[in-house]
């Protein structure tokens, strides 16, 4: 395309149509990658919480327990 827009004398506007393609493919990359990545840091996230979350709740049976 660089070639066909020097030979033209219209290189301004080869480069502005590849500008244009190339941000249509590196934002298609993105999006695939991102919904490749997006369950796995759901996961992720869901078990880190669920650890805080029962690392919270242990001390409170235990203090049940040593009552009862």
């Amino acid at each position: 395309m660089i070639k066909t827009g020097e030979e033209t004398g219209k290189l301004d506007l080869i480069f502005k149509k590849l500008k244009i393609m190339l941000e249509e493919d590196v934002n298609r990359s993105l999006k695939i990658m991102v919904s490749f990545i997006e369950p796995f840091t759901i996961i992720l996230l869901s078990f880190f919480i669920g650890i805080f979350v029962i690392a919270a709740i242990m001390p409170v049976f235990n203090i049940m327990d040593s009552i009862s």
